[in-house]
This record gives C-alpha cells, structure tokens and sequence, in this order.
C-alpha cells in the first residue's frame, strides 16, 4: 500500500531486519562472561568443530559395499561439501553457497532400513541436510555418497556430542583477550588471535578433549553399538 513497490518494500523490510539483528546481538553475552571470554566464543563460530550422532532411515536397505562409502576419515581425509542455505530457514539467512567440511564419519547398521551415524564436521555444517541432500542443496550427502539406489533417506534424530571449543578460556588465554579487547578500544584496532602460546594455566581445567580422544571415544561407541546390533540379529537380546 501506499504507492511501495514489491521491490523497494521488500529493501527496506530487509534493511529493518538488520538493524534489529544487529542490536539485539550486540554486547549479549551470558551473565558472568567476560568481553574476552566473548570474543574467544565467537572466534570459534566456524573454526571449531562438532561431534553428532544420528539415527538414519532409508527407503531401501544398502549393501554393504554402499555403506563403505559412508567411512570417512583416517588416510582418506575428510569430506569437502557445498551447502546452499537450506530450504528450511531460507526465510531467515542469506541465500548463499559454504563450503563446509566433513572430518571424519562412521557408521552402525542398527537393523535394515536403519543406521546410527557419527560425525564430526566443521561448526555452521547443516546435519540435516547433509543426510536427506535438501532436494540437492547440499552435495555430496549421505543420499549421494550410497549411490543414490537408496530412495528416500530421512533423519530422525539427532544429538551434539561435543563442541570442540575450549571452554571456560584458560587464564592466560583470558588475560590476552582482555589485554586485546583493550588495546582496540584505545586504538581501534582489530583483534588479534590468540595462539598456542596462550595455553592453559596449571590447575585450569579444559573444558573439552583433544579431536584424538573424541575420536577414540567415537570409535568406542561404534564398537559397543555393533556389539549390540550383532547380539540383537542373533536373539540374543
């Protein structure tokens, strides 16, 4: 109404939006953390890494040989994907192309038509759509690396196991955060990133394990499940 284009209502709708994103998102941050404990959270957005479990369904029950496809990691490397922002929250992100990594996955069949997946992906991966393709918005997928013999394929649950971001910060991680964070409100400089030098103090807890125990602990799990699959086929349970 009004004599407002499509064009020009939808622009400043959009740049409305924005605005109130960028003020709702500024300075909140949880009780007790401090700016630089902030900032160590951030840095991690996308740089950090996360660790899923999920249950699978499948239209028609893989072969074996299919399923391999599924083991990614170790002397392979990981999985290179490319994600178009999903169907399902087009209406609130940008419509753009991320790559994304997939560094390590494996697999359990549970019974047919249905598995039990870890993986651990670059933090910003769309697990969802990583399973099912989002109507080939993102690629490879599980859907994609069976073959595509598999039908339809769905995810029906799914679970963060650990993000492996270490938090709470050490102190002296927190010091040169602090110290930056202070040095760019006098100078207005950028901030810098704070490297392995910053290591935790003695006595400070880490919060998260290294990438190797989480994945020693994922390989654990995957032992136990086959275990529990093996002894269900059997009757045993």
């Amino acid at each position: 109404g009004g004599g407002c284009s499509w064009n020009a209502c939808l622009s400043r709708l959009e740049h409305h939006h924005h605005h109130l994103t960028s003020i709702a998102g500024y300075g909140c941050r949880a009780p007790g953390t401090s700016s630089g404990g902030w900032r160590l959270s951030q840095s991690g957005e996308t740089s950090k890494t996360k660790t899923y479990s999920c249950v699978v369904w499948l239209e028609h029950d893989p072969t074996d040989e299919q399923l391999a496809n599924l083991q990614i990691g170790g002397k392979g490397g990981g999985l290179e994907i490319q994600q178009d922002t999903p169907i399902r929250v087009l209406h609130r992100r940008t419509n753009m192309l991320r790559p994304r990594t997939v560094h390590w996955m494996k697999y359990v069949r549970i019974k047919p038509h249905f598995l039990k997946l870890w993986l651990s992906t670059q933090a910003g991966t769309y697990i969802k759509e990583f399973v099912h393709g989002d109507f080939g918005r993102t690629t490879p997928n599980v859907a994609t690396l069976l073959g595509g013999d598999c039908g339809q394929v769905d995810i029906l649950s799914l679970d963060v196991i650990e993000v492996g971001l270490d938090w709470p910060p050490s102190l002296k991680a927190g010091v040169a955060i602090e110290a930056t964070a202070a040095g760019e409100m006098e100078g207005g400089g950028a901030a810098a990133v704070v490297t392995d030098a910053a290591a935790p103090a003695a006595g400070v807890p880490v919060a998260l394990a290294s990438a190797g125990d989480r994945k020693r602990k994922a390989d654990e799990a995957v032992g136990i499940e086959s275990s529990v699959a093996a002894a269900a086929a059997s009757g045993a349970i």
